[in-house]
This record gives C-alpha cells, sequence and structure tokens, in this order.
C-alpha cells in the first residue's frame, strides 16, 4: 500500500510539473537571443541584419523579441544557462560537448574571406588560390569553427573577439590575413579605411551556414523553432527576406551563394563593389534610403 501511495504521489508531482511547463511553452510572452558583436550582422545596439530579419520573422506572432549583444564566450554561458533561448549565428561557437546538447536550425549563409593588405607582401603570395600561409598568422575569432583545420594544417593563429579588430591587426601587419564574412569587410573597410580600401584584397573561402541554437533541454525550444519556421516562409514568399539583406548590399547584390535556394535566384553571382559604395549608410551599415 505504501509503494502504491509512493508511486501515484511521484506521478502526480510529475504529471504538475509536466503541465505546468507545457502551460508555459504555450504562453511565449518574449523570446530572447543572444549573439556577438559582428557588424553589420550584429551590432552594439542590438540591430543589425540579423536581428533585422529575426524582427521580421517573429512579426504576426504576438510576442515580443529582444536580442541581446555580448561577447562570444558570455552569450554561450547565457545560452547553456538557459537564460536566453537561443544563440545566433547558431553552433559554430561552442564545443562539442556543448554541440551535443543543442540543436541548430541553420537559414541563413555569410561568404567567409580572407582579407589582407596589399602592400604587406610582395608579388610572391597573391592569387586567388589558397596560398601556402603557414609562416604568416590570420586573425580569427574566438572559437572559429575553421580552427581546428588551421591547427591540422600548421597556420598560426591569434584570436579576436571582432572583425574591426582583425582587419586593424592586418592593416597593421601584426598579422598577416583576417578570416571575415565578405559584407563585414566591404562595411568596414569603408568605415576604417574609406581611403586605403583599394590597398586590400580577398581570397575567397567557404560558405558558412548559419543560424540559430536551441538547447534540447528548453522546453520553450520547439515552440519558438515552429515560430521561426512560419516566419521564415512567410518573409522568403513575401519578399521581406530579400529585402532585409538588400538593406545593407544594396538592390540586386545579393551574393547568390548565401541565399536559402528557394529564393537564390534572387541573387548575382558576383558583388558589384561600385554598386556596394555607391550607397549613403548609417553607423552600422544600414542603407540609408
Amino acid at each position: 500500500m505504501g509503494n502504491r501511495f509512493t508511486f501515484l504521489f511521484a506521478l502526480m508531482l510529475f504529471l504538475t510539473a509536466f503541465a505546468s511547463n507545457c502551460a508555459m511553452a504555450s504562453k511565449i510572452k518574449k523570446v530572447s537571443l543572444a549573439g556577438h558583436p559582428y557588424p553589420p550582422y550584429y551590432n552594439e545596439d542590438g540591430q543589425g541584419l540579423i536581428p533585422e530579419l529575426y524582427q521580421e520573422i517573429f512579426k504576426g506572432h504576438g510576442v515580443e523579441f529582444e536580442f541581446r549583444i555580448l561577447p562570444i564566450k558570455r552569450s554561450v554561458q547565457e545560452l547553456m544557462s538557459l537564460e536566453v533561448d537561443g544563440l545566433s549565428p547558431g553552433d559554430i561557437f561552442l564545443t562539442a560537448s556543448e554541440r551535443s546538447e543543442v540543436y541548430t536550425k541553420t537559414f541563413f549563409s555569410v561568404g567567409i574571406t580572407w582579407l589582407f593588405f596589399k602592400t604587406n607582401f610582395s608579388k610572391r603570395l597573391i592569387s586567388k588560390s589558397t596560398p601556402q600561409v603557414t609562416n604568416e598568422t590570420i586573425a580569427i575569432i574566438v572559437n572559429s569553427p575553421f580552427k581546428d583545420s588551421y591547427e591540422k594544417k600548421g597556420i598560426h593563429y591569434t584570436e579576436v573577439e571582432n572583425p574591426i579588430q582583425s582587419i586593424k591587426m592586418v592593416k597593421d601587419n601584426r598579422v598577416q590575413f583576417a578570416e571575415i564574412t565578405q559584407l563585414s569587410a566591404l562595411f568596414l573597410l569603408d568605415k576604417l579605411y574609406k581611403k586605403e580600401g583599394q590597398k586590400f584584397q580577398f581570397l575567397d573561402k567557404e560558405v558558412l551556414p548559419l543560424g540559430v541554437s536551441f538547447l534540447k533541454k528548453n522546453i520553450r525550444a520547439k515552440k519558438i523553432s515552429a515560430m521561426i519556421d512560419q516566419g521564415l516562409k512567410r518573409v522568403m514568399g513575401n519578399g521581406k527576406y530579400i529585402e532585409v539583406f538588400e538593406g545593407y548590399w544594396g538592390k540586386g547584390n545579393i551574393p547568390k551563394k548565401i541565399l536559402p535556394e528557394a529564393i537564390r535566384k534572387y541573387g548575382v553571382e558576383k558583388v558589384n563593389i561600385d554598386l556596394f559604395y555607391s550607397y549613403k549608410r548609417n553607423a552600422f551599415g544600414k542603407i540609408i534610403k
């Protein structure tokens, strides 16, 4: 009798907790995501291309949306401690053990390049293929997803918190390359070194799929993930996805390779640099209409 009572009591507690959790998940009023400063994708003020895309995605769901800009390690900590619902741009900065605790939804990509300052090199190096750089150093973002690859190839690297640091290190010849997204490089070069932008050059490297990661144990995650799926379908169908990206790349100037397959036809094979720089922008890279 005692054992049966104990079992029934434990079952009642479990069902109560389960019902409470389900109620919490069904009454989502606010969604909070975290990311690190990486202009113009994620800016210090919480704005940027990707937060703007999330704003469009969550429209119509009746939820308040918050995007927190934090240092990389702290943003990961807030994800793992459930202080935020998700981490954007996904699991690329997580350790292997942390990745096992999350699931990731990918829905945008970035083009990764190696940026270098031409006057720091002789003619021996420059080509569009991967150079032999075992004697040079590349600046990478903390916990870069390519770090293991660099180590296996014997490529020297130094870790930085944001792309502004990496560009300045390249210019000062403290490192010879910066691992950086093409959009960030174009925007930041114009902002930091407008008169010397033509002295920098790119080596195109990878297309990196990105998105948002949720802890598997987060009871809110499935509902938020479903909201994102519904929102993505809407913004890819009504043109808002392209509109957000064109707000930073320019009209008809988004690289085809970074767009989801369903809307890749709206992209271009090669970015028109002159068109990119023809626009007036605010301090964070958004084109001023």
